[in-house]
């Protein structure tokens, strides 16, 4: 599988840092392994095992790849501009994802100015997510959707992810503008509005995103 850096959008090898060290940070490290029958010979097209206790205390390895494990590996930062008290956020909104293990930043001598995680995914097909970055609109930051849709482009139909503001997925679903992306976030329709958690803000993007999908529905 190829891992995906999902807020620069490129390909990236392992081995991977996750988060910060320091007080009210958590600093992972998801190595390379280094033995003889599990070592991936291309850092950039790895497996994967887990161990420990899911979430805070499970960590990955990355081994060659494996036919039993399909689509990529994706890192999401929620680290953004300093903005004192503000936290970032992840939440699954559908689709074959799994956490694998995170990291967290924080701002502060303790920690205590702001944190948020930075994790790692294995998404197997379709999926969609909700994120909040550091910082607000001002400062490139706030609310984001993230949309792992198929390649049309390649061959084998790989995967890949598109970052957008609430403004610009609606305007994609209202023009049609990207089918893989409309037809991976249509799949998750009706867990757009049972998604728990975030803001009242949040609420009020995934309504209006549930409502464009419906609008465009009716009249295709």
């Amino acid at each position: 599988m190829k891992i995906i850096d999902a807020r620069s959008d490129k390909y990236v090898t392992g081995p991977i840092t996750l988060g910060e060290s320091g007080r009210g940070r958590h600093l992972e490290v998801v190595p390379l392994s280094n033995r003889p029958a599990q070592a991936p010979s291309d850092p950039g097209d790895v497996g994967y095992f887990v161990h420990g206790a899911p979430p805070e205390r499970q960590h990955a390895v990355l081994t060659c790849p494996t036919p039993s494990q399909k689509g990529i590996l994706l890192r999401i930062n929620t680290k953004g501009r300093y903005t004192r008290d503000s936290d970032g956020r992840i939440a699954l909104v559908g689709g074959p994802a799994k956490l694998l293990t995170r990291g967290t930043w924080a701002e502060g001598d303790a920690g205590r100015l702001g944190s948020g995680p930075d994790e790692l995914w294995h998404v197997g097909g379709p999926s969609l997510f909700e994120f909040v970055i550091q910082g607000g609109p001002s400062k490139g930051g706030g609310f984001r959707w993230l949309v792992v849709a198929e390649d049309l482009s390649e061959a084998d139909a790989g995967l890949e992810s598109h970052i957008f503001t609430p403004a610009e997925l609606q305007t994609v679903i209202m023009t049609a503008s990207h089918t893989a992306v409309e037809v991976a976030v249509r799949r998750h329709m009706q867990a757009i509005l049972t998604t728990s958690g975030g803001s009242t803000a949040t609420n009020s993007y995934r309504a209006d995103l549930f409502s464009a999908l419906v609008a465009t529905r009716e009249v295709s």
